[in-house]
């Protein structure tokens, strides 16, 4: 790629480089294999039983609900459409995980960039609604407290980062705002607490007893 074959890398996904015949006398000193070291992002979905916005040992994981990653390109902290990146699907630990293979930016139909860009701005959002439908797995539950761990040590590793919002336009989704890491670095402290909505309790109504004028 790139438009001065001197400078720029040669090399295929796998590293493989091409392949040329060459005379007698003949070289080639243009191909060249650049390499990166990837980074990752994640972690959790879990039910915050007691509403704490804290994960606790004996609380349930969420497997099998969807999280899509936007890349907030004009940084206005909405998943706007062409924003999408990729979407990682939570595994019986309630666990998803994004990274060079599920991570990429396309323009028209060609690959620009696979996977997480170092220094850039994020979204991670639950807006699948088949998710939050009358039959899925997170029906009647709303996003829990969020960032309600504050010892330094733990705050980001068993806290909830997600946040409802109504720019999502349903107050049942939830996402998580961030900048990425530098190359190579992972990051796996981002993670959804839910809890079960509350339903209004209707208030009964009586009806007045007719009295009877002689």
């Amino acid at each position: 790629e790139g438009t001065d074959d001197t400078l720029d890398s040669d090399s295929d996904s796998n590293g493989i480089l091409p392949t040329e015949t060459l005379v007698s006398g003949e070289d080639n000193p243009t191909y060249d294999a650049g390499l990166y070291k990837s980074a990752s992002i994640g972690n959790f979905v879990w039910i915050d039983t007691d509403t704490d916005g804290t994960q606790d040992t004996n609380e349930p994981v969420v497997p099998n609900v969807t999280v899509t990653l936007y890349e907030d390109v004009n940084n206005n902290g909405i998943p706007d459409a062409g924003e999408e990146r990729g979407t990682s699907v939570t595994d019986a630990n309630g666990q998803f995980l994004f990274n060079e293979t599920n991570v990429t930016q396309v323009v028209g139909a060609t690959t620009v960039y696979t996977g997480v860009k170092p220094f850039t701005n994020y979204l991670a959002v639950m807006n699948t609604p088949a998710d939050f439908a009358a039959t899925g797995p997170l029906a009647n539950f709303v996003p829990t407290t969020a960032n309600a761990v504050t010892i330094a040590d733990r705050a980001d590793i068993r806290d909830s980062d997600g946040i409802a919002s109504a720019l999502l336009g349903n107050l049942q989704f939830a996402q998580i705002s961030f900048q990425s890491d530098a190359i190579g670095n992972n990051n796996h402290t981002f993670d959804f607490g839910f809890v079960r909505a509350v339903v209004p309790t209707a208030t009964p109504t009586t009806t007045p007893t007719a009295t009877a004028t002689l």
